[in-house]
């Protein structure tokens, strides 16, 4: 209130004194800071300026011969009072204000003027905290509040803009800023004005978590033709100190190093300032974690199978009741059972694991912990079939069948991994394994109900040999038999087998006849008998692999139905053939 009673006292005494004038020539210029102890004067700090952090420093300066030119002084001396404040608005962006005030001598009298009056909007790009490095950039403008004709203001608003850049360690940081700003050109017999190169650098160490020193350097260089000496430098010393509860003071001085518009002299500086952080989050108190069950209270069980492999997700029963269920590891921990108790824990596994029920005795020590081990039992009939190709890789399309005297299960798929576990009732079955565009597999399972073991089928399935059209079951091979002779050749016995397994995967194909065939050499009676003979055998060796009879018809025909000429060996050997043709198929 003090101050602006004088500003206001001060004025008109101001208005009389008809200096030429128009830019603003007082060369100190206060950068406010957040209020830590490496903060510069005149130097802007690059490191980031938290969120709601506030800092105000009030600082009297008294600048000794202000200087405008070689031969003009503006005034013996200025005492000079500088009010800065910076806050944190949101993370990384702050706002600072820089309002000076000046004691200077009009006419016969003394007054208290405002200067131009500073924004300034900090921006971090770069860096967080105080150490490393950092970058930020810092507009700014000047509001003409300041005498013109006292050099103590522009006559129009300015502005700039500041790149500060600085790198700090654990007790040193080191800053420097580069700039330009707007001013406005003057009518006047030494000094032109006009826009300004701004440049500072600056050093500060400190010694304790209460006191830092500091060294800057600012350089101002006047942009516009003609101006004369308008490129000042000062350097500038001063100690800085903070208490715990925000207050701080600083003290310092400057010295005119390059002569030029705005130089002093000398200046002296001492200031208070109040810093005030952003409150603290709560710590995060973290629950205590609850105290582990008495060990004398836990009683473990782990279940694999024969193989040693874990089996989860097994009922668990005790007394009848169930008491939980194996994890992905196998086991189980009951924490509930009082030392001293006998009993038995049963373990359920479901049917399609193939695994039997088990029961394990125990009786619970007094203290410690008692760890059981179960080793399951297979049921009779688990059987696991395993499908590949010819590179070993899992057939995934492929369909398992199981065919016995009373029960027939069909077409189980056996999943995307090429193998599934199966459990059937002990007996006689027939196994087929079959898939679109391979052939099948057959295999005879003879299962006792005391064969408490897992059956594993290897299967290696290779392109289909047989494929069924409207007309006949074909084969993509020649039936071979001995010479002269109704024995199949072994060779052709696994294309026989698919054959079986074709017929017994298409329940719809009820009769199909058997036909034999051969060349013209030789008598047509013994060719036809030869045929016949044939092609009784390959009936007889598919009702073996299952195939019921009255759904086959063998047919010798001899000789009397060639497909190619009997004048080569080639077309002789074509006419040589044992057929399968469909008779009569069941509506769909």
């Amino acid at each position: 209130m003090l101050t602006l009673l004088a500003l206001l006292a001060g004025q008109p005494a101001v208005a009389q004194d008809r200096m030429p004038g128009g830019v603003e020539a007082h060369g100190f210029k206060l950068a406010p800071g957040d209020g830590e102890i490496t903060d510069y004067l005149a130097t802007w700090n690059a490191r980031t300026l938290p969120k709601g952090q506030f800092a105000a420093l009030g600082l009297i300066e008294y600048s000794h011969a202000p200087f405008l030119t070689e031969d003009r002084v503006l005034d013996p001396g200025y005492a000079n009072f500088h009010l800065g404040a910076a806050y944190g608005i949101i993370d990384r962006v702050g706002v600072a204000v820089h309002l000076p005030t000046h004691w200077v001598d009009t006419n016969d009298s003394a007054a208290l003027v405002l200067g131009d009056l500073r924004f300034a909007v900090p921006v971090s790009i770069l860096g967080e905290g105080a150490e490393g490095f950092a970058l930020s950039a810092v507009p700014f403008a000047t509001m003409p509040t300041g005498p013109t004709h006292r050099f103590l203001g522009n006559k129009t608003v300015t502005g700039g803009a500041m790149v500060a850049a600085g790198y700090g360690l654990e007790k040193f940081r080191f800053d420097g800023n580069l700039g330009v700003q707007t001013a406005p050109t003057i009518d006047d017999p030494d000094l032109r004005g006009g826009g300004r190169m701004l440049a500072a650098v600056g050093g500060a160490y400190s010694f304790s978590e209460t006191f830092a020193l500091r060294l800057e350097y600012m350089q101002t260089v006047g942009l516009a033709a003609g101006t004369g000496p308008e490129n000042p430098g000062e350097l500038l010393v001063s100690g800085r100190g903070r208490y715990d509860n925000g207050l701080g003071w600083t003290a310092g001085a400057a010295a005119g190093v390059v002569p030029g518009m705005s130089r002093a002299q000398f200046r002296l500086f001492a200031g208070l300032g109040w810093n005030m952080r952003p409150p603290e989050p709560p710590p995060v108190i973290e629950p205590p974690a609850p105290p582990p069950p008495p060990a004398e209270l836990q009683l473990g069980l782990g279940a694999v199978d024969s193989f040693g492999n874990p089996v989860s997700g097994v009922p668990v029963f005790l007394e009848d009741r169930q008491v939980g269920s194996t994890d992905a590891t196998g086991k189980i921990v009951l924490d509930d059972i009082p030392g001293g108790t006998t009993g038995e824990l049963e373990l359920r596994p479901e049917r399609a694991t193939g695994l039997g029920p088990m029961s394990v005795p125990f009786t619970m020590p007094d203290d410690g912990t008692l760890d059981l081990q179960a080793e399951l039992e297979w049921l009779p009939g688990a059987v696991k079939v395993r499908a590949r190709d010819e590179e070993g890789n899992p057939v995934s399309t492929a369909k398992v069948s199981f065919l016995g005297p009373e029960e027939e299960i069909e077409n189980l798929p056996i999943g995307a991994d090429g193998e599934k576990l199966f459990v059937v009732d002990p007996g006689i079955w027939t196994l087929l394994v079959m898939a679109p565009t391979f052939g099948s597999e057959r295999f005879d399972l003879d299962i006792s109900p005391d064969e408490k073991v897992l059956v594993v089928i290897e299967v290696v399935l290779e392109p289909a040999e047989v494929e069924i059209t409207q007309e006949e079951v074909k084969i993509l091979k020649k039936i071979f038999f001995d010479f002269d002779s109704d024995k199949i050749k072994d060779e052709s016995m696994e294309l026989v087998s698919e054959v079986a397994a074709t017929m017994l995967e298409h329940k719809e194909l009820l009769k199909v006849e058997v036909q034999g065939h051969t060349d013209n050499r030789g008598k047509a009676a013994y060719n036809k008998d030869l045929s016949q003979r044939r092609v009784n055998a390959v009936v007889e060796a598919l009702v073996r692999m299952g195939v019921a009879r009255d759904r086959l018809v063998p047919k010798g025909y001899g000789p009397d139905k060639p497909i190619d000429t009997n004048e080569t060996d080639a077309g002789r050997a074509k006419n040589r053939r044992v057929q399968f043709i469909i008779l009569e198929r069941a509506e769909p």
